[in-house]
């Protein structure tokens, strides 16, 4: 699918006020044992991170986060130098192609991880940012409602190796966990970006790498 395309794609589902769903987006995953040296290495040699909520069952494991059981959120997908070892080459096409669309860099980029398809399900909720999934092992059973109190959800995706899901700023979404899975997820439009809808939250200090366009990127 073309840059054009997506992008048109995602303006008008941020204009609706729900996701973009595109099925089989960036086909090439990575693997389950990339996902397991990643979360090996920041487990045991990643950097201490600050808890990204005050929920007091997560916990703090180096560079891994656990919310619950056996399920987790592992930091710095993205390679930066001296920060974290390049263990996904493959998430370069998502972000360069997302980069584009957003024309800023992405904020943060994270890999979520169940290793027990019984761990709870993520209830229904809001993000002040922009997500990007991409489903690369297993698969996740995606929900959205037009607000907290809907019994229904609105829209249901089932999410399979290799599908997109965009949700934007303030879209309810649901996440059902079907069997032991591993995503990475992108985040754009940031506390600290110039896009960042008036009507989220507050913006705060993060510094922001600036948006350099990939070199030999096709923009058709």
């Amino acid at each position: 699918m073309k840059l054009t395309e997506v992008k048109a794609i995602v303006e008008q589902s941020t204009k609706d006020g729900v996701p973009a769903f595109f099925k089989n987006l960036i086909p090439v995953t990575p693997s389950w044992d990339q996902f397991l040296n990643h979360f090996n290495y920041q487990l045991n040699k990643g950097p201490a991170i600050k808890a990204m909520n005050d929920a007091p069952n997560y916990k703090i494991l180096n560079g891994v986060q656990q919310k619950h059981g056996f399920y987790y959120q592992v930091r710095d997908v993205i390679n930066e130098p001296g920060k974290s070892r390049n263990f996904f080459p493959e998430v370069s096409n998502l972000k360069n192609l997302f980069d584009m669309v957003y024309e800023e860099n992405a904020w943060g980029c994270t890999s979520f991880i169940n290793f027990n398809s019984n761990e709870p399900n993520v209830p229904s909720h809001a993000d002040d940012w922009v997500n990007v999934h991409w489903q690369c092992q297993g698969s996740t059973v995606w929900e959205t409602r037009t607000s907290p109190e809907d019994t229904e959800p609105s829209f249901v995706y089932n999410m399979e190796p290799g599908d997109v899901i965009v949700v934007p700023t303030g879209v309810q979404h649901a996440v059902n966990h079907i069997m032991p899975r591993a995503g990475i997820v992108l985040s754009y439009q940031f506390k600290d970006s110039p896009n960042r809808p008036k009507s989220a939250n507050e913006k705060g200090n993060h510094i922001k790498r600036p948006f350099v366009i990939p070199e030999s990127y096709e923009l058709e």
